[in-house]
């Protein structure tokens, strides 16, 4: 694993990086969410995200503490439980995933896939017609990617079933 990917100061066992990438795969989820656009002449551009959801707020405390990000709180609601959410952007998710990469199962597909959009990811300047059409069209993968229900060959959480 290259340690100049881990958090400065962490020295996370190869153990623990598979627990984390199980937790993940099991509780997280990859996503390419559209960014706000604030003027009318700014082009609809996207940011990565990962992220984990838990009932256990000593898990995504845990998560936040080796990887940064945010949590944010959901309260009791009828008969759901307090949860909790880890959440991590762009290049800080890029690092996450890089991390976890080798020991993803369910969600080795959308790792990949995520980590090859960041590194293509620009900051600032005039965004070609060509940079937004690979940004749309990685976000429509996605789409694929994680939709839930029945199809003929459907990607379903980075499995493919066939029905």
């Amino acid at each position: 694993m290259d340690s100049s990917l881990r958090p400065k100061g962490n020295t996370m066992k190869d153990t623990e990086l598979a627990y984390v990438a199980g937790f993940f795969d099991g509780e997280g989820s990859i996503s390419i969410t559209p960014i706000a656009i604030v003027t009318p002449r700014q082009k609809c551009t996207f940011s990565l995200r990962a992220q984990a959801v838990s009932t256990n707020k000593e898990a995504v405390n845990t998560l936040l503490s080796l990887f940064g990000g945010d949590i944010t709180r959901k309260p009791v609601c009828g008969n759901r439980q307090e949860c909790w959410t880890w959440r991590v952007s762009n290049i800080k998710a890029m690092k996450f995933l890089k991390l976890v990469l080798p020991y993803l199962r369910i969600k080795r597909p959308q790792a990949e896939k995520a980590i090859e959009f960041q590194k293509h990811k620009t900051r600032g300047g005039k965004k070609t017609e060509e940079y937004i059409n690979f940004e749309a069209e990685m976000k429509r993968a996605f789409s694929v990617m994680n939709r839930r229900g029945n199809g003929d060959a459907m990607i379903t959480h980075g499995l493919i079933s066939a029905t």
